[in-house]
C-alpha cells in the first residue's frame, strides 16, 4: 500500500511539472507572438514611411532640374520628421545649431553682448546683458537686424543667419539695423562673449538675484552671491523674467539653497509611471523674506524655481502669470554631430499639481516690461514696476516682522 501510495504522489508531482511547462511553453508561445506582432507592426510603419520618401525621391532625382544639397536635404527631412509628432517642444537641431547650443552650455551665449532671436523675417535683438559687452551700445533691445553683409534677413533664413554669425566669431560684418523707423548701417566684430548667468545688486535692505539662465556655473554662482546677501540683507529678490532655457536639474540644485528638506521636483511619464527626481536636504533653508519676478516669457525651469519657492511659502510670486512649459525635454546627440531634442516627460513642483499649458498665476499680479540691463552702479530703474512692487511687499513684510 505505502508503495502504490508513493507511485500516485510520485505521477502527481511528473504531471504538475508538466503542466507547468505546457503552461510555460505557452505563455513564451503567446509572449513571443505578441512581440513578434509589435515589432511587425513597427516594421510595417517604417517600410509605408521609406517607401513614400522612396517614391518621392525617384520622382525629384529623375526629374528635378537644379543641384541638390544632401547635407541640406538631411537636415530637411530630419526637421521634416519632427515638425510631424506636433510637439512645440522638441526639435530636430542641425551641427551647426548644436554646435552653438553647446557653447551656450558653457557659458557663451550672446553675440555682440546680446541675445539675438529670429523673429518672423528678422533678428531682433531681445536683451543685452552687460553695457561693457556691446561696443559703445552698437544694439539696443528691440532692435531688428534686416540685413548681414548685403543679404537680406527673411522668414526662411533667419535661424540659419543667426548660426552662421557664431561661425564668424572674431571677424567683422555689416549689418543693418532697423530702429523704430530708422535703418542704421553698422560694421560690428563678431563677438561671442561670457555672460554672467547671475547678477545681483541691493536696495537699502534688501537683496537682488537675478538669474539669467540654469545651468551648471550658475548654480555655483547663485550660491555664493546668495550667502554674500543673506549675511548683509534682511531679505532677498529672486528674478527669472523673460528666463525661458535651462535644464530642470540646475533649477532643483539652485533651489537646494533655499528649500527645507522634502522634494523638489518629480516627473510623470506617458506609461503612467512616474519618478521623484530631487530633494532638498533643507541645510540652507532660507529664513528670511523673500519675492520672486516672473513673467509671461518665464519657462520651464525658470516656472519650477517659482513653483517649488510658492508650494513651500517661501516666497511670494510678483509679477504676471508665467508661460506654462512643464515638460522635459532631453537632447539626443546623432552621429553626424546633429541632434533630436525631445519631450519625454512632464515635470511636476513639489506639490504634485503641474503647470503644463496653465502657467503659474503670481500672488501680486503687475503688468510690466522687463529690466534691460545691468548699469555699473545700479540695475534699479523706476520704469521697473515689479520690481518696485517686490520692495514694497517685502518692506511692508519687514515692518510687520518689526512691530511684532
Amino acid at each position: 500500500m505505502d508503495n502504490n501510495k508513493k507511485k500516485i504522489a510520485i505521477d502527481v508531482f511528473i504531471i504538475s511539472i508538466l503542466f507547468a511547462i505546457a503552461g510555460s511553453v505557452s505563455i513564451s508561445v503567446i509572449s513571443t507572438v505578441n512581440i513578434f506582432n509589435n515589432k511587425f507592426k513597427n516594421i510595417s510603419k517604417y517600410k509605408q514611411i521609406s517607401a513614400k520618401i522612396y517614391e518621392l525621391d525617384e520622382i525629384v532625382k529623375n526629374k528635378y532640374n537644379g543641384t541638390i544639397d544632401d547635407n541640406k536635404l538631411n537636415d530637411e527631412l530630419r526637421l521634416g520628421y519632427m515638425n510631424g509628432i506636433a510637439d512645440k517642444n522638441s526639435r530636430y537641431i542641425t551641427k551647426d545649431e548644436y554646435t552653438k547650443i553647446k557653447k551656450g552650455q558653457q557659458g557663451q551665449r550672446a553675440l555682440f553682448g546680446a541675445e539675438l532671436i529670429a523673429d518672423g523675417g528678422y533678428i531682433k535683438v531681445k536683451k543685452y546683458y552687460n553695457t561693457n559687452f556691446n561696443e559703445v551700445n552698437e544694439l539696443e533691445p528691440g532692435d531688428l537686424i534686416i540685413n548681414i553683409n548685403g543679404v537680406d534677413i527673411t522668414t526662411e533664413n533667419a535661424k540659419e543667419s543667426i548660426t552662421n554669425l557664431w561661425q564668424l566669431e572674431g571677424k567683422s560684418v555689416d549689418i543693418t539695423v532697423r530702429r523704430g523707423i530708422n535703418d542704421i548701417n553698422k560694421n560690428l566684430v563678431v563677438r561671442c562673449v561670457d555672460i554672467l548667468p547671475i547678477e545681483s545688486e541691493n536696495f537699502d535692505n534688501i537683496g537682488y538675484i537675478k538669474i539669467q539662465s540654469f545651468n551648471n556655473r550658475a548654480v555655483n554662482d547663485f550660491e555664493k552671491q546668495l550667502e554674500k546677501i543673506l549675511k548683509e540683507e534682511d531679505a532677498v529678490i529672486f528674478d527669472v523674467r523673460g528666463v525661458s532655457s535651462g535644464e530642470v536639474e540646475y533649477a532643483a540644485k539652485m533651489l537646494e539653497f533655499v528649500l527645507p528638506q522634502g522634494l523638489i521636483v518629480s516627473s510623470a511619464h506617458k506609461d503612467g509611471t512616474s519618478e521623484n527626481l530631487f530633494y532638498s536636504s533643507g541645510h540652507k533653508e532660507l529664513k528670511k523674506p523673500a519675492v520672486v519676478l516672473a513673467d509671461s516669457e518665464a519657462a520651464g525651469a525658470a516656472e519650477l524655481f517659482v513653483a517649488a519657492l510658492k508650494n513651500y511659502n517661501k516666497a511670494l510670486f510678483v509679477g504676471t502669470q508665467t508661460a506654462g512649459r512643464g515638460t522635459i525635454q532631453e537632447t539626443f546627440e546623432l552621429k553626424d554631430g546633429s541632434a533630436v531634442e525631445l519631450t519625454t516627460a512632464e515635470f511636476l513642483p513639489p506639490n504634485g499639481i503641474s503647470f503644463h499649458e496653465k502657467g503659474i498665476i503670481p500672488d501680486v499680479s503687475v503688468e510690466t516690461g522687463l529690466m534691460q540691463n545691468f548699469e555699473e552702479q545700479s540695475t534699479f530703474s523706476q520704469n521697473d514696476l515689479q520690481l518696485l512692487k517686490g520692495i514694497e511687499v517685502l518692506k511692508n513684510i519687514l515692518e510687520n516682522n518689526a512691530t511684532k
